[in-house]
C-alpha cells in the first residue's frame, strides 16, 4: 500500500507539468508577491490548502472573520464570535462570561472540530475537543473556518478546522499598540494591552491582559491573565525565522450548582509555542519547516458545600481529578508554483503524552484513588494538495496519509473544483474522505478500548455564491455526509455506529449603503443516527452596522436557535433569540492616535438559550469601556 501510495503522490506532484500551456491568473503565493495588490485581505485564506490564494479559488465551504469583525461584536471569547458564523453551533458550558464552550460544525461532535493557533493544534489529547475560552481575542488577525472535512490538508479533522490567525510582528520603529479597558455587571472586567513595532531585522508583537467576572449567572467566578508573544527575525537571503508563544489559564469557578451540594472549579492551564523558519529556495519554490508544542493541564476540583445533601462537613473535597497532557509536532513542506499550477508537498509527524489522577474524598468513595499509566500516540503523515486553473476553471485535488501507532492508517482523498460561470456567478463542489482519530482517554485507561479504530467520513457539498444584485452578496451552500465507525459510549467504547448529516445553509451580505450594511445566515443541519438518536438544528444570525469611517459606529446582532432530538424531545429552553447592541465613539487624539468609548448591552431582550439548566445563559448584562491605539 506504501509503495502505490508513493506511485500516486509521484503522478500528482508531476504531471502538472503536461499542462504548462495553460493560463493562469497573474499572480503566485510566494512570500515576495503582494496578493494585496489584487485581493482584500478578507478575499485571501490559507487554510484550505497551506498556502496562500484567493477566497474565489477555493472550493471548500469556508468563512472569514477578520479583526475589525471582531473588535465590532465587543465579546470576549472565540466561542461568541463563531456563534455568528453559518453552519456553526457552539455549545456553552457554562453561558457565562468566559465560559467553556463546545463547537461543533454542520451538526458535528466537538472532537472532530481541529482548531490551530499560529499552526500549532490546539485540540487537547485527552478528550480530542478544544477549549478556547482562555485565548484573548485581541491578538487575533483574522480567523478561516472550513467547513467539512480537511483531512487532505489537515489530517483528523472529520468536522472541519478553525484557525486562528494571529496578528503580525510589526514593521515600523516607532512602537505601536492599543491599550483597552472596560467594566461591566458582576464586577466583570478586561484590561489589555499588545505592542509592536520593529527594532532593525527584529519585529515583535506582545501582548498581556487580566479578564475577571464575580459571575453572572448563579455567582460563577471567572478569571485569566494570558499573554503572547511573537518575534520575527529576518535572515539573509530573504529567509525569515519566527518564534511564537503563549499562555492562558482560565480559572471557572461554579459557586453553585442546582440541586447538588459541591462547587466545581475547573482551572485549564495551556501554554503552546511555535518556531517556524521560511526559506525561499528560488524564484518559484520556497520550504517551510516549523516545530511546536502544546501543553495542557485541565483540573476539575470539587467540594461540598455542606447543605446537608451529602455526609459530610462544608469544605471538604469530594473529587479532584486532574488530566495533564503533552504534545510536540514537526512540520515541513515544499511550496511550488508556476504560471499554471500551484502545489504543496510535506509531511508532519507528533508526539502526545497523557496522565491521568483521580481522587475521591467523600460519600462511601473516601480514600479511593486512581492513577491511569502514562498513555501515548504517535502521528506521522504525508501530503500534496494541488490548484490548476483553466480560464474559469479551477481544480484543487489533494491527498494525505496518516499513520497512528494505535489504531489505524488512513488515506484521505479529495477533489474540488471552482467555476466561474459568469461575472456574477460562482459555483463550488467538492468530494472529499476524510476521519477522526480516538482520542486518548477512549483508548487508555479502565473501561477504553485499545482496539478502538478512527471515525470515517465521505462529505458532499455544492455551493452558489451569487453577485447579481449592486448591493447584495449571496451564498448557499447544500451539504451531505455520510460516517460510519461513530463512536458509541459504552463499557468500552466500540465502532457500532452510523450516522447521515445533511442539511444547508444561506448567507447575505450587503455592502454598505447610506452608512449601513446589513448581515444574515440560516442553517439547517440534520443528524441521523442509524443507531442511535436523531437530532435536527436550525439556526440563524443576522447584524445591522452603522457606521460613518470618522467617529460613529453602532452594530446590532442576534441569534436564534432551535434544537430537537428524538430522545429528548423539543427543548424550549434552547429555543430563543439573543440580541446584543454595542455603540462606539471614536476621538482623533493626533495625527497617529484615537480613543475610543463603547457601551455595550448583551442580551438585550433577555433572551434564553441552553440545553441544560444548570448552565443558564445570562440575562440582560451592560458594560462599557474605552481603547486607546497609538
Amino acid at each position: 500500500m506504501r509503495r502505490s501510495l508513493l506511485t500516486l503522490f509521484t503522478l500528482l506532484f508531476f504531471a502538472p507539468n503536461a499542462f504548462a500551456a495553460i493560463t493562469l491568473a497573474s499572480y503566485t503565493p510566494d512570500k515576495q508577491y503582494d496578493l494585496s495588490n489584487y485581493f482584500s485581505e478578507d478575499e485571501l485564506v490559507v487554510t484550505a490548502s497551506r498556502y496562500t490564494q484567493p477566497i474565489s479559488q477555493v472550493a471548500e465551504n469556508i468563512s472569514v472573520i477578520t479583526a475589525h469583525e471582531i473588535a465590532a461584536m465587543h465579546v470576549h471569547t472565540v466561542a461568541e464570535v463563531l456563534e455568528q458564523v453559518a453552519g456553526l453551533s457552539i455549545d456553552f458550558f457554562g453561558h457565562d462570561f468566559g465560559g467553556n464552550e463546545y463547537n461543533s460544525l454542520l451538526g458535528s461532535n466537538s472532537w472532530h472540530v481541529l482548531v490551530l493557533i499560529d499552526g500549532v493544534r490546539y485540540n487537547n489529547a485527552s478528550a480530542g475537543d478544544a477549549l478556547t475560552n482562555g485565548i484573548p481575542l485581541q491578538i487575533i488577525k483574522r480567523i478561516e473556518i472550513i467547513k467539512g472535512p480537511a483531512s487532505s490538508v489537515w489530517g483528523s479533522s472529520l468536522g472541519g478546522v478553525v484557525n486562528l490567525i494571529t496578528k503580525d510582528a510589526g514593521g515600523s520603529v516607532r512602537p505601536q499598540g492599543t491599550f483597552a479597558a472596560s467594566y461591566g455587571e458582576a464586577n466583570s472586567r478586561v484590561m489589555e494591552l499588545d505592542v509592536f513595532g520593529e527594532a532593525g531585522s527584529l519585529g515583535y508583537y506582545f501582548y498581556a491582559g487580566s479578564h475577571n467576572s464575580d459571575g453572572l449567572w448563579k455567582d460563577r467566578y471567572f478569571a485569566n491573565d494570558p499573554f503572547y508573544g511573537k518575534i520575527s527575525l529576518a535572515l539573509p537571503r530573504d529567509m525569515e525565522l519566527q518564534f511564537t508563544l503563549g499562555h492562558s489559564s482560565p480559572n471557572v469557578k461554579m459557586i453553585e450548582l442546582p440541586g447538588s451540594d459541591f462547587t466545581q472549579e475547573i482551572i485549564n492551564r495551556s501554554s503552546f509555542a511555535s518556531l517556524s523558519l521560511d526559506i525561499p529556495l528560488q524564484n518559484n519554490l520556497s520550504f517551510y519547516l516549523a516545530g511546536n508544542t502544546f501543553q495542557q493541564n485541565y483540573h476539575d476540583d470539587r467540594n461540598v458545600m455542606g447543605l446537608g445533601l451529602l455526609t459530610s462537613g462544608n469544605g471538604d473535597q469530594m473529587s479532584d481529578n486532574i488530566w495533564d497532557e503533552k504534545t510536540y509536532g514537526l512540520e515541513g513542506r515544499l511550496t511550488w508554483w508556476t504560471d499554471t499550477f500551484n502545489a504543496v508537498v510535506g509531511a508532519e509527524s507528533s508526539r502526545s503524552e497523557m496522565d491521568n489522577s483521580l481522587e475521591y474524598g467523600i460519600v462511601g468513595w473516601e480514600g479511593f484513588s486512581s492513577i491511569a499509566p502514562l498513555a501515548q500516540d504517535e502521528k506521522r503523515a504525508a501530503f500534496t494538495n494541488l490548484t490548476w486553473q483553466w480560464q474559469d476553471l479551477t481544480i484543487t485535488p489533494g491527498i494525505r496519509y496518516d499513520y497512528h501507532s494505535i489504531s489505524d492508517e488512513f488515506i484521505s482523498p479529495s477533489l474540488g473544483l471552482t467555476y466561474l460561470l459568469n461575472d456574477n456567478n460562482l459555483l463550488r463542489a467538492t468530494a472529499s474522505q476524510g476521519f477522526s482519530y480516538p482520542y486518548l482517554s477512549l483508548i487508555s485507561g479502565d473501561g477504553s478500548n485499545p482496539d478502538l479504530q478512527p471515525e470515517k467520513i465521505m462529505a458532499y457539498q455544492v455551493g452558489l455564491e451569487n453577485n447579481s444584485l449592486e448591493l447584495l452578496k449571496l451564498k448557499v451552500n447544500l451539504f451531505q455526509q455520510n460516517i460510519k465507525d461513530v463512536f458509541v459510549s459504552g463499557t468500552p467504547w466500540t465502532n457500532q455506529g452510523k450516522e447521515r448529516r445533511r442539511g444547508f445553509e444561506i448567507d447575505l451580505q450587503s455592502s454598505a449603503w447610506h452608512l449601513f450594511s446589513a448581515a444574515a445566515n440560516f442553517t439547517l443541519a440534520q443528524r441521523d443516527n442509524i443507531d442511535r438518536d436523531n437530532d435536527v438544528t436550525y439556526r440563524g444570525n443576522f447584524s445591522l452596522n452603522y457606521d460613518d469611517l470618522q467617529a460613529w459606529s453602532a452594530r446590532l446582532d442576534g441569534h436564534y436557535t432551535w434544537w430537537y432530538s428524538s430522545d429528548t424531545a423539543d427543548y424550549p429552553s434552547a429555543t430563543g433569540t439573543i440580541c446584543n447592541l454595542s455603540l462606539n465613539r471614536k476621538f482623533k487624539l493626533a495625527a497617529s492616535s484615537e480613543m475610543e468609548f463603547f457601551l455595550a448591552v448583551h442580551n438585550i431582550f433577555d433572551g434564553s438559550q441552553y440545553h441544560d439548566s444548570d448552565f443558564q445563559n445570562p440575562g440582560r448584562w451592560v458594560e462599557s469601556g474605552i481603547k486607546i491605539s497609538f
